[in-house]
């Protein structure tokens, strides 16, 4: 016959485990959820007045030199743009949101390789590793793209 206390410790490790697995389900979801979460705050800014102003002097602007780009474009709307992808980029770097959804809403390759002359300069002029983060993510968004080009060709 069998022992009520087998009965019983079987039921508890059966509840441990099913314990267990739900916890992994929520952290997942959690996870997710906040992945959105970061989504949804990347798109407000990016819809904000200030960083349309921003974007709509970066547009006008001349970047054949950091001294051009200034002249061309107020500073503030340089860091706004520079400093946003930079920590959007961040990130994807920490897998904290999806890479392949960064890359195909915003043009990292074609903002980078535009005010890198400005962007460098500033590296040179505040802190070395300014807007490494940003440079990564053009470099990452570029050979992914040539790799598919390779693929198709």
């Amino acid at each position: 016959m069998v022992d009520l206390i087998q009965v019983l410790e079987g039921a508890a490790y059966v509840g441990f485990i099913a314990g267990a697995i739900f916890a992994v389900l929520e952290l997942r979801t959690m996870s997710k959820d906040r992945k959105t979460e970061l989504l949804l705050h990347i798109a407000e800014h990016w819809s904000s007045r200030e960083f349309v102003e921003a974007v709509s002097s970066y547009a006008e602007a001349d970047f054949q030199s950091a001294e051009k780009a200034e002249k061309t474009c107020p500073r503030v709307h340089l860091l706004m743009m520079s400093e946003y992808f930079d920590s959007v980029a961040s990130l994807a770097r920490m897998k904290a949101v999806d890479f392949e959804l960064l890359a195909q809403i915003l043009d990292f390759e074609g903002v980078w390789e535009r005010m890198r002359p400005w962007c460098l300069h500033m590296r040179v002029k505040t802190n070395p590793s300014e807007f490494k983060d940003f440079e990564w993510m053009a470099d990452e968004c570029r050979k992914r793209r040539l790799a598919i080009e390779k693929r198709v060709s």
